[in-house]
């Protein structure tokens, strides 16, 4: 998923490769995305069944943030 928007200053980006140390693929994803009809949260869901392991502690794999609220959506495998 790439997506820019005017409104943000930061370049979207998309990657996929495969980690040979960890014998694994993985996913990199940062977009701008004026989420009307919740597609991040649809997107997170329908990804999440084919992630074995996020990041830190408690598994992150996404993280939302609304321009008018400071506040982040963490989306976690637990």
């Amino acid at each position: 998923m790439t997506c820019c928007s005017a409104y943000f200053p930061v370049s979207s980006h998309a990657q996929m490769y495969k980690d040979e140390f960890f014998d694994c693929w993985v996913l990199s994803s940062r977009a701008n995305l004026k989420d009307y009809g919740s597609e991040i949260t649809l997107f997170c869901d329908w990804i999440k069944p084919y992630i074995k392991d996020g990041s830190g502690y408690n598994d992150i794999y996404g993280i939302s943030i609304y321009e008018e609220d400071s506040t982040p959506t963490i989306y976690s495998l637990d």
